[in-house]
């Protein structure tokens, strides 16, 4: 049997279009960039992951993907046969406070689409003004687009519009 395709079969995710990428680079910052040209697929993502490594994993998935939908398939065709689904969030946290699971492991992530939830423009403002207190305007555009669903342009937009909000109003001319 293909864990892959059982994977598929009993994970709720879309199984008409998938992509497998296989295990993905384990150091974080290598995965991350892996993770970030995975973004944009619209095809359910397959990835092999080691047990010890998942709670990173779904980490990374969270910061790069956002709280994107993600089924964990353990132990496929066994009998302990599992599969945990929920947002990358929750269960980055799950796996961080129960710690790892026990054996081998799928994990499928829902590609994006036009059904991926995208952010009201005052969530989208309040994450700008957090990202713009650590970091700078084009670093927490990017950040925050792709956490919202947002294109880039337009955050960057809006995250000019609060630092100016911040800055007390105009300061010469400009839209």
């Amino acid at each position: 049997p293909s864990s892959p395709v059982a994977a598929l079969s009993i994970s709720g995710m879309p199984s008409d279009r998938f992509l497998f990428a296989g295990f993905l680079p384990p150091k974080s910052k290598a995965r991350q960039t892996s993770l970030s040209e995975l973004a944009d697929i619209a095809a359910t993502l397959v990835l092999f992951e080691s047990a010890r490594r998942l709670p990173a994993l779904l980490a990374d998935i969270a910061e790069v993907m956002g709280d994107r939908e993600v089924a964990i398939c353990r132990e496929l065709t066994k009998k302990f046969e599992e599969v945990r689904r929920g947002g990358a969030v929750a269960l980055a946290a799950h796996y961080a406070a129960a710690g790892p699971p026990k054996g081998e492991l799928v994990v499928l992530v829902r590609g994006r689409g036009a059904q991926d939830h995208v952010w009201e423009k005052d969530a989208v403002v309040a994450a700008l003004r957090q990202r713009l207190s650590v970091s700078g305007t084009r670093e927490a555009a990017e950040a925050v687009a792709k956490l919202s669903g947002w294109r880039r342009r337009a955050v960057y937009q809006l995250a000019l519009e609060v630092q100016d909000e911040n800055d007390g109003g105009h300061h010469g001319g400009g839209a």
